[in-house]
Formats: structure tokens, C-alpha cells, sequence
């Protein structure tokens, strides 16, 4: 979010410092600041077309530099749904399975092409400073802690700084009201490894991935290929059914899913990583658009502002979305962080109906706000929208297109779509 929110000022100010609490490292290495950085990370197809919009020719990079093969949307990618496989369509979508460390290189490598642009790392803001009702700077101190805390004064600031996110505090230290927070959590947590792909695997998908079945079963898992050499295996569990962290656990949760694929793929494969953990995973949404009242200047993006189960693969096109709010209102002239509020909360709304809306499905999901019955309703079609999916061919299609943020949700409510929906629930 940092990166993308930075690139887009870089077009309208006359200097932009990116300030970063972790050391940059020097190799393709995952840093404490990113914590599921080990993990399953997808990229959507339209975050991947902001990404060259932003860096033209960054898809020629990844094609020359990284290795990763591109992925045929709906074709190599290969879902389970409902205990049942969704069939192969031709999108005419592609995306890549990239490392995060290695895309995040690749994007900050060019950012930092940009004269006005410059990176600060092992600094961590801890502070806002203000000139009246305006944000004018962040108080920042060097890591490990050292020497007294400096003033970087500002114009303009923005907090990407993700769930660890401290605006709120300032906010109420300043004097104003702490914004309300909803929460659904699940209480799901995934744990992965590295496995190099087996000679004898003759597979004919990039991505495969065992979804639940909500209410009764409640574990899934997918592996992501990468560089036709290594596999990204993830298995996960909800309400605390955690994956094991160890050799003979990790396998025995993979064969207990829906389906055994993912056991069956990995059982003979070579470990090449220790196995790791995440639980971190609820959905929270800071309601910053409802605020009566906000210091100018200042804006909050990214997972600082709405945070979604990072399961679902969301996270990096949601920033570039978010990104995309603050270029446009830019490009219209205007410095109103209430309409930037308000421009997100749209925007983040799909993700968080995915992905809070999907984790409600699970028995024992903890909700600190009641449902209405239309979202009861949507999250029921939604459902049912997923079961149709491995009936309907049309119905797959519209749903990668939905997923990968090309065509718009409600692109699965018109009355052609609603009849396959629903005709597809009888066949099954």
C-alpha cells in the first residue's frame, strides 16, 4: 500500500519520503514488517493492470526476471468448491504466482526511479504534529531506538502502515474521536511450506486450490507453483482448528480435506522450508468515513483503514484500488480526505463482502455487529453464486471475472445470471 499510494503522489508532489520501520534487505528475503510474507499471496488481475499502469513495462520485468510462469485464469487454475471441481473456461485473464518479497523489490526498485521519490528505512513513525486543524508532519525515530525523535514536516500524509496501524491513537491523542471498528473473525489461521515439485508430477495447473464447505467442513488448502520448480503449499483451519506446525501434523491436516489432492501431491515431495504459521487473520473495518470530524492532510489507507482475512488472497489489490481513489481525486484537484474516506469505503466494501461475508459462513465466527437481513441474504447468494460455479460454465466465468475485480459484483445479479444461479442449485 506504502509503495502504490507513494507512486501516485510522485505524479503531484514536488518531494515524497516513504518511510519504512524494517531494514530493506539486500536479498529476496521476507522481513518482520510483513509477516504473512512466507505465505499465499495472489495478485488479481487488476491489481496486476494497475501495476503496469503505474510501471509500464513491469510485466516485461517479471516475464524476464522472476521466472514465474503466467497463469491462464480459469484454465490453470483449479478449484474445488462445495467438495466439487468448478470446470475449465477460458477467461482470457492471466495473472502470476509471484514471491512477495520478489514482486515488492521489483516495485520499490522502480518507484525509486523517480527523482522526488526517496525510502527511509529503519525509522517507524510514532507521532503526528499539527498546525491547527492540519496534519503538518510525523515525529519518527530510528530502529533500534537511538538518538532523539526528529520531525519530518509534511503537506500531505499518508498512513499505510497496515494492522499495526498507531492513527488511532494519534487521532484521539489529538483530541479527536476514535472511529468505530467492526470486526468478524473467524478465528482461522494457515500455516505453509515449501516443497520442491516432484519430476514425476505431470499437473496441468499453476494454481490449485480445496475450498471449504461451509458449515460442515471447515479446512481447505491450495498450492501455488512457482517457477515449474517449487510449490507453495498452505492448509488452514477456522474456530482455532489450527494446522499443526509439525512434519506428521501438517500431512495428516492435508489429507483430512474435502478432497486428498493436496496430501496426495506433497506426501513423496522434498520439504525445502521449516513450516510456518499465521493467525492474525480477522476482518476489521475502521469506519474513518463516518467521522464527523478529521484533521486535513491526512489520509489512512491500505490495511490501516480496512484489514480482511488475508486468505483470500486480496490484500495487494486492494492497496492498488485504494491507490487508485487517492490518483483520481488528485487528478480532480482536491486535498478532501473525507472524500478519500468515502472513495475507499467503496471501493473496500466488495473486498470486505468477500471476505468478512465469506468467513460469517463458518459456525462460531465472532461478530461485533448484527447483521441486517439483506446482508444475510447477499451473503446466501453468494454462497450459492460459488455452488453454481461447478455446474455452470457461464456462471465460472462471471465468477473469475467478479474474483479478479475486472467486472462488477452485481454483474452476478442480473436476471440471466440469477436463473443459472438458480437452476444450477438443482443439479447439484
Amino acid at each position: 500500500a506504502g509503495l502504490l499510494h507513494a507512486r501516485v503522489l510522485a505524479d503531484h508532489a514536488e518531494q515524497v519520503t516513504v518511510i519504512d520501520r524494517d531494514q530493506m534487505p539486500e536479498s529476496l528475503e521476507t522481513r518482520a514488517g510483513v509477516p504473512q510474507g512466507p505465505h499465499i499471496h495472489y495478485l488479481m488481475v487488476r491489481g496486476l493492470q494497475l501495476l503496469n499502469q503505474w510501471f509500464p513495462g513491469l510485466q516485461d520485468e517479471i516475464d524476464r526476471e522472476s521466472g514465474a510462469p503466467r497463469v491462464q485464469i480459469g484454465l490453470q487454475t483449479h478449484y474445488m468448491l462445495y467438495q466439487m471441481w468448478q470446470p475449465s473456461v477460458d477467461t482470457g485473464m492471466h495473472t502470476y504466482v509471484l514471491e512477495r518479497p520478489h514482486l515488492e523489490e521489483l516495485v520499490r526498485r522502480r518507484l525509486l526511479t523517480h527523482e522526488n521519490v526517496q525510502l527511509i528505512d529503519r525509522t517507524e513513525a510514532i507521532d503526528l504534529t499539527f498546525e491547527g486543524q492540519r496534519v503538518s508532519g510525523v515525529v519518527t525515530r530510528k530502529r533500534p531506538a537511538s538518538g532523539e525523535p526528529e520531525t519530518l514536516p509534511a503537506d500531505l500524509v499518508v498512513d499505510a502502515s497496515g494492522r499495526g496501524s498507531k492513527a488511532m491513537s494519534w487521532l484521539e491523542k489529538a483530541g479527536y474521536a476514535r472511529p468505530q471498528t467492526h470486526t468478524i473473525d473467524a478465528k482461522l489461521g494457515y500455516t505453509t511450506r515449501w516443497y520442491a515439485k516432484p519430476e514425476t508430477a505431470n499437473t496441468d495447473w499453476r494454481i490449485l486450490y480445496v475450498f471449504t464447505s461451509p458449515p460442515t467442513q471447515t479446512r481447505g488448502g491450495a498450492i501455488l507453483e512457482h517457477r515449474g520448480l517449487r510449490w507453495l503449499v498452505t492448509v488452514f483451519g477456522t474456530n482455532g482448528d489450527y494446522p499443526p506446525t509439525d512434519e506428521a501434523g501438517f500431512l495428516e491436516f492435508a489429507r483430512s480435506l474435502p478432497d486428498p489432492v493436496i496430501y496426495e501431491a506433497i506426501k513423496d515431495a522434498k520439504p525445502l522450508t521449516d513450516i510456518v504459521s499465521f493467525r492474525n487473520t480477522s476482518n476489521r473495518w475502521h469506519a474513518y468515513e463516518k467521522l464527523e470530524r478529521l484533521p486535513e492532510r491526512f489520509y489512512i489507507t491500505g490495511d490501516a483503514a480496512c484489514e480482511v482475512n488475508p486468505v483470500y488472497g486480496q490484500g495487494m489489490t486492494k492497496a492498488a484500488l485504494n491507490a487508485l481513489v487517492l490518483q483520481q481525486q488528485l487528478a480532480a484537484g482536491s486535498l478532501d480526505n473525507r472524500a478519500f474516506f468515502q472513495g475507499i469505503a467503496r471501493v473496500n466494501d466488495d473486498f470486505w463482502q468477500a471476505a468478512a461475508g465469506g468467513d460469517l459462513n463458518y459456525p462460531g465466527t465472532a461478530n461485533n455487529q448484527s447483521e441486517t437481513p439483506i446482508q444475510r441474504v447477499m451473503r446466501a447468494y453468494l454462497s450459492a453464486v460459488l455452488r453454481g460455479s461447478v455446474r455452470d460454465e457461464r456462471v465460472a466465468y462471471a465468477f473469475h471475472r467478479v474474483l479478479n475485480m475486472i467486472d462488477p459484483a452485481t454483474t452476478l445479479m442480473t436476471p440471466g445470471m440469477l436463473v443459472r444461479v438458480l437452476l444450477a442449485q438443482r443439479t447439484l
